[in-house]
């Protein structure tokens, strides 16, 4: 399992990427997604919104869902949403149901990104 790693941030608040994201949350998602040496991007910005991380090679937006967040980021986050179904773009939405662990990502991450068609091992 990598989650020992995983939960490992960089410097000054970066990921292991090097990427600085706007929560602590994001960031472990970030080391993960590095770890498993999938390429991809992060924050692809929208008229209506920011999708948290995009992977070009399958052209599918991953949107997480933090535990708490106000009604004005949800209704962004809504908007997004509408704007990706229009476009009919790819896109799988994540919400963890106890606060996010590295382990649980380790646990969680690859089952979905498989029902995606990213295969992580």
């Amino acid at each position: 399992p990598l989650h020992k790693a995983v939960g490992a941030l960089g410097v000054s608040g970066h990921s292991l990427s090097g990427r600085q994201l706007s929560q602590t949350e994001l960031q472990l998602l970030d080391n993960w997604l590095y770890l498993q040496g999938l390429h991809y991007t992060c924050d692809r910005q929208f008229d209506v919104g920011t999708s948290d991380f995009y992977f070009p090679n399958s052209a599918l937006h991953l949107l997480f869902w933090p535990q708490r967040e106000g009604a004005d980021q949800v209704a962004k986050r809504l908007a997004l949403i509408e704007h990706l179904q229009i476009g009919a773009a790819n896109y799988i939405e994540v919400r963890f149901q106890q606060p996010l662990t590295a382990a649980h990502i380790d646990e969680v991450m690859p089952g979905l990104l498989l029902q995606a068609g990213i295969a992580v091992y």
